[in-house]
């Protein structure tokens, strides 16, 4: 029997959060994702990518993003702008 061979992929909501991602194991999230969470569209944060502003891997034809490096990067962005719990 031939078949399907490969593994259906484990697809998140829609509506997950990066913070969902990171508290489910995710270390790594689509450009989709990335560009939800950073409120931008998918072909901005991939040209980011590209320019090496985001901390993201074309892996074959799909964008891979580092969940810890942009909650990181967030984070260190909304802090050094005023926006930090000590502000």
């Amino acid at each position: 029997m031939q078949g399907d061979r490969t593994l259906p992929a484990a697809e998140p909501t829609p509506s997950a959060t990066l913070a969902d991602l990171m508290a489910a194991g995710a270390l790594t999230c689509s450009a989709a994702e990335a560009a939800r969470f950073l409120h931008l569209s998918k072909p901005t944060v991939i040209a980011a990518a590209r320019r090496g502003e985001l901390p993201g891997r074309q892996v074959g034809r799909q964008w891979r993003f580092s969940c810890q490096a942009l909650v990181q990067m967030f984070h260190d962005a909304h802090a050094h702008s005023g926006g930090g719990l000590n502000a």
